[in-house]
């Protein structure tokens, strides 16, 4: 009886395949034996047995896979996983003296099958390429480095804990392994889910929906802010008196809002940062404002009360808004109010992320004047997406709005002369 056409075209699609992966894969490691050594001649001279045995014993493509007794969304998996290999592929790292480079995908697949098995073939690969040994060892060490290709490698992967993460729904943790299923090698990625603490609290005399503030961190899972209460100006007796912190969801929905050009996930976790190192300022109703930043820029404020044994933060202020202290200079330079931000967008990021807005001096100099300036700062590479790229104003017409008229372009460029609001009237 004849074979099955189906089965018999899938066995020979396989074989292409397989013929395919093991071609690129010696394409590959000849290129960057190439690159460490300085010569083309270097592969000639390792013997073909063990060349056959790199490709048998080589590190394959990251897997991403649920840790044991955690039910992860294949979509949450496949979304880790995607995101992973994009990162790898765009970042690179040096492998010679000359600054010659690598993809970092490359060298969590062939790097590391040439460094970390070198060992296995060390005494053959003496007789014949010392030199070169010689610079796969110095290569090694390097890894220790915090800016070699292991090392940001293992921060892009941890760092993709931030896209499946939210404070608003779940917290997932990363663990990266390195395994081996004989005879192939796998840098494995172990995702964690944790539940998120949810809970009403009644504030002013209404039950509110509140989540507890915290993230996912490999390899303990997740850590939840505390704060001293001595930051809120009470009494701290012992490390009993730590306050834990719940936000309101309220409070997330007005951080997508308004930051509304970030990828949510992303902006999530700066509330945690916020918490954890953020400056504190008390106001005067006995509520406190905590600085919230943005890769390092800040963008806005978080608002917070003590309530109970809670810190309970409100809302999220963008950094112009009525009830900041930007907000509040904005108003004494320009005279702008509440409603004015609202019509004109300016109490959304996606705002100042406007080319045209950015290039125009009086607008530019009027934000740095009233603390703004960080907002002009965060560039589109840095936000990974959120629900527009930036907002389409028409900048003439904000300044006819605002009855501002341009600086003078020859003043200094620092801004600082432009205080006070007398260039703007």
């Amino acid at each position: 009886m004849a074979k099955h056409p189906k089965k018999q075209s899938q066995v020979k699609q396989l074989k292409l395949l397989t013929a395919h992966n093991r071609k690129e894969f010696f394409r590959k490691f000849e290129r960057i034996v190439t690159l460490i050594s300085g010569s083309s001649n270097t592969i000639k001279q390792i013997p073909q047995a063990v060349l056959e045995n790199y490709y048998i014993y080589r590190f394959h493509a990251i897997k991403v896979e649920a840790a044991s007794g955690h039910s992860i969304d294949p979509f949450v998996l496949e979304d880790v996983k995607q995101g992973i290999s994009v990162h790898l592929r765009k970042n690179t790292t040096p492998v010679n003296e000359k600054g010659d480079t690598i993809t970092l995908e490359e060298f969590m697949t062939i790097g590391l099958t040439l460094l970390l098995q070198m060992g296995r073939f060390e005494q053959i690969l003496e007789k014949t390429v010392d030199p070169f040994l010689e610079l796969l060892k110095s290569l090694i060490k390097k890894q220790d480095a915090p800016e070699s290709g292991f090392q940001e490698s293992i921060r892009i992967i941890k760092m993709m804990g931030l896209f499946v993460s939210n404070i608003s729904t779940s917290l997932y943790s990363v663990e990266i392994k390195n395994e081996q299923i004989e005879p192939k090698f796998y840098i494995s990625v172990k995702i964690s889910k944790h539940a998120q603490e949810k809970e009403y609290i009644k504030i002013d005399g209404i039950s509110r929906a509140t989540v507890r503030v915290g993230w996912g961190f490999s390899p303990k899972g997740v850590s939840w802010c505390l704060c001293s209460p001595a930051l809120f100006g009470l009494p701290e007796n012992d490390d009993s008196d730590k306050l834990p912190v719940y936000i309101q969801t309220h409070a997330l929905q007005r951080l997508e809002e308004r930051l509304d050009c970030v990828h949510a996930n992303l902006a999530s976790f700066y509330i945690y940062e916020a918490v954890t190192v953020g400056i504190i300022i008390k106001k005067p109703d006995n509520n406190f404002l905590i600085e919230y930043k943005f890769n390092g820029k800040k963008a806005g404020y978080l608002l917070a009360g003590i309530y109970g044994d809670k810190v309970i933060i409100r809302t999220f202020l963008f950094l112009t808004n009525n009830g900041t202290p930007e907000g509040k200079k904005l108003q004494e330079l320009a005279g702008i109010q509440k409603q004015d931000k609202q019509y004109l967008l300016l109490d959304r990021l996606s705002t100042f992320m406007n080319p045209d807005l950015r290039k125009d001096e009086t607008i530019r100099r009027l934000f740095f004047d009233a603390g703004c300036g960080d907002l002009f700062e965060l560039t589109k590479g840095q936000t990974f997406g959120g629900v527009v790229d930036y907002t389409n104003v028409n900048v003439k017409s904000m300044l006819d709005y605002l009855m501002l008229k341009p600086v003078d372009v020859e003043a200094p460029p620092d801004f600082s002369d432009a205080l006070g609001g007398s260039r703007y009237r």
